[in-house]
């Protein structure tokens, strides 16, 4: 079945200026250092993960949604998860494979890697593109084909968040509202960092838990929760791991002395339970953070690329302006 449906997309898109209509001139984006093109107004959009569907939402892009994936595998289960299930087919709970990909006939694959693709994997912008179907890959994500290129890269930041929204902005032909979102965003940070200079908030060591017991799975320096953190007046205790997301030992957590934890809220545990869980770690227990309960909760979407982000900001933001005044 899946060998004959590969066939006929090939078929189709090869064949046919009426299948693959896209294959026109478009626009030309910078993605991941590259320039790729991309048909101009794409209608029938595939998009991986709650984050980058917020993105298409944030930019009124409602309509260009064709599918989403990867959101009711991933224990994503909020409330805002299960209104987007609800809105748009998802082709696969985690991450789709090509056949899924092919059967809706997208003119556009919007993921990243490690976000509904692999590096080697069966679903690449390579693969895709054999049936004429772009790929714009998440900014952040491009850290893994640097790599594999060994092409020098720097840390995460906010700004990967906005050259997002505006590629998205030019390739949907919406520039106006992408540069009104992006400005909205920008004043949004210049008013947190003015108050907090306004108040001499001093930035606090940060960690983030992802996940994880013998090890924790944490975001490392190409991570976004690093720009957040860094954004909001702290500084990720792990921002020198050069990954974006993977393990650190609990001791070397207990050596940085974390004065804030950040959990990534998956809808499984409750907070109490968090913190009862790592202060039955003796490495961490006595860490400031665990010791005077400073530990938050964000969720999923509010720690990967996406407008969540802001929001995410202005918590840690208050969370640290409220510790400086203890």
């Amino acid at each position: 079945m899946k060998k004959n449906i590969l066939l006929l997309a090939a078929s189709l898109c090869f064949g046919s200026t009426v299948v693959c209509a896209h294959t026109k001139q478009g626009i030309t984006i910078d993605v991941c250092g590259e320039p790729k093109v991309f048909p101009a107004n794409p209608q029938q959009v595939v998009v991986h993960d709650i984050n980058m569907t917020e993105m298409m939402l944030a930019l009124g892009l409602d309509d260009r949604i064709k599918a989403i994936s990867g959101i009711s595998g991933w224990y994503k289960s909020s409330e805002h998860a299960q209104a987007l299930l609800k809105q748009y087919p998802e082709i696969a709970p985690k991450n789709p494979t090509l056949e899924n990909i092919l059967i809706e006939s997208p003119d556009m694959f919007f993921a990243g890697w490690n976000y509904g693709m692999r590096m080697g994997g069966e679903v690449s912008p390579q693969s895709l593109a054999r049936f004429n179907i772009p790929t714009y890959i998440l900014s952040e994500s491009c850290i893994h084909q640097y790599k594999a290129n060994n092409t020098p890269s720097q840390s995460a930041s906010i700004s990967l968040l906005y050259k997002d929204i505006s590629n998205l902005g030019k390739i949907f032909q919406v520039e106006d509202k992408a540069n009104e979102v992006i400005l909205g965003w920008k004043n949004t940070l210049q008013r947190i960092a003015k108050e907090q200079q306004d108040k001499h908030t001093k930035p606090l060591n940060v960690f983030l838990y992802d996940s994880g017991d013998d090890k924790p799975i944490t975001a490392g320096k190409y991570g976004m929760p690093t720009a957040l953190i860094a954004a909001a007046g702290g500084k990720n205790i792990a921002d020198d791991i050069e990954t974006s997301w993977g393990a650190m030992s609990w001791e070397v957590v207990a050596d940085r002395n974390p004065q804030l934890i950040i959990m990534v809220d998956y809808n499984q545990q409750t907070l109490q339970e968090v913190v009862a869980k790592l202060k039955a770690i003796p490495a961490v227990a006595n860490t400031d953070a665990v010791k005077n309960n400073q530990i938050i909760k964000l969720g999923y979407e509010a720690l990967t690329p996406g407008p969540a982000n802001i929001h995410a900001i202005e918590k840690i933001a208050a969370q640290i302006s409220a510790m400086n005044q203890n």
